[in-house]
């Protein structure tokens, strides 16, 4: 029983880190076709594409973590016996 909402909770918490990965990725995307950046961090090239790569790169590991951690709750969830 604890088995399953371990993997439970596993599960939400990759659905989670998946809505924080597309956020960033619509975040960034959406910076790109506005035209601003909020952070402006890399001063010495005057360009906000430094910034966009870096959320970039954040969204997409942000999804790859989310993907391994729902496939590994998921393997879980389907290993426990039902219960009776």
């Amino acid at each position: 029983m604890a088995l399953t909402w371990r993997a439970r909770a596993a599960l939400f918490k990759g659905l989670t880190m998946g809505a924080f990965g597309v956020f960033v990725l619509g975040r960034a995307a959406w910076s790109v076709a506005e035209g601003t950046v909020a952070a402006l961090g890399v001063f010495g090239t005057s360009s906000s594409w430094p910034d966009l790569a870096v959320a970039a790169v954040m969204g997409v590991l942000a999804l790859m973590a989310a993907r391994s951690v729902m496939q590994q709750a998921w393997a879980e969830l389907h290993s426990v016996p039902a219960q009776a």
